[in-house]
This record gives structure tokens, C-alpha cells and sequence, in this order.
């Protein structure tokens, strides 16, 4: 499959403004990336004779990423209960559906080993919110 990219190439020239070099971007060189007057971009070097610049991109706060991790811990202590659940039925109505559940011994090391997982989830989860705490806690500026 073949992209069809139009490269937009201008020469311009370096200017020196109140002790910065300011280099200006023609439209022409703008539009066809969307990039506009006031948004942010990252600019970065890339030697021997290139600049890349960037326009800068939605970025998620630290807060927002551990609600997400925490959110996610969750989900997969939920997943181990309902596995915890499944494994037990089996046990309790004498109808294992995999094979480990047939033998009682080895029936008693899966539970435990669920119930070990979920409770490794739930000390996760209280790290991450002690964390959350922390962070939104320093943001709060004292009056």
C-alpha cells in the first residue's frame, strides 16, 4: 500500500530577536500539519542538520494515570474473585471442569493460590491510593 505524502519544503532565515534565534514558519509549511499560531510544540534536535518540531499532545496528569492503574488493579482482583467463585463451585457441586479441580488436593493449592493473588491485588490497590493521596496532596497549595 502507497501513501501518498505531499512535502512542503520553504527556505527561510534565521533572525535574531531580543537574543533569540527566531526562525518563521511560512503557512505554507503549517497547514498542511494543522499547525496554527499560539499551540504548543516540542522542538527537537536532530544532528547533523535537522529540527524536528512537534505540535504537543494531550499529556495525562500523574493523578489521572494512577486512577487508571488503580481502576485497572481492580478489574483484575474482580476477575480472580469471579475465578475464585467458578473454582469453588466446581469443588462444591462435584463437577470439575478442569483438571486440577478433579484432584482435592491440588483443588485446596489453586483456591489458596487465587486468594493469594487477590489479596497481593488489594495491598497494590492501597500502594497506588497512598500514592494518589501523595501527589494530590502536594499539589494542594497551603493558604
Amino acid at each position: 500500500m502507497y501513501v501518498n505524502i505531499k512535502i512542503v519544503r520553504e527556505i527561510v532565515k534565521l533572525r535574531t530577536v531580543a537574543g533569540s534565534v527566531v526562525v518563521s514558519l511560512p503557512h505554507s509549511v503549517l497547514e498542511p500539519v494543522g499547525l496554527r499560531a499560539g499551540d504548543r510544540v516540542v522542538v527537537e534536535a536532530a544532528p547533523p542538520r535537522r529540527l524536528i518540531i512537534t505540535k504537543e499532545g494531550n499529556t495525562m496528569t500523574s493523578t489521572a494515570r494512577l486512577e487508571l492503574e488503580i481502576d485497572l488493579l481492580e478489574k483484575k482482583k474482580a476477575a480472580i474473585n469471579s475465578d475464585l467463585i467458578y473454582k469453588q463451585e466446581q469443588h462444591n457441586t462435584s463437577t470439575p471442569c478442569e483438571p486440577e479441580m478433579a484432584d482435592s488436593s491440588l483443588m485446596g493449592v489453586v483456591i489458596y493460590g487465587l486468594v493469594r493473588d487477590r489479596d497481593r491485588f488489594e495491598v497494590e490497590i492501597a500502594e497506588k491510593r497512598i500514592e494518589l493521596y501523595d501527589l494530590q496532596a502536594g499539589a494542594v497549595q497551603p493558604a
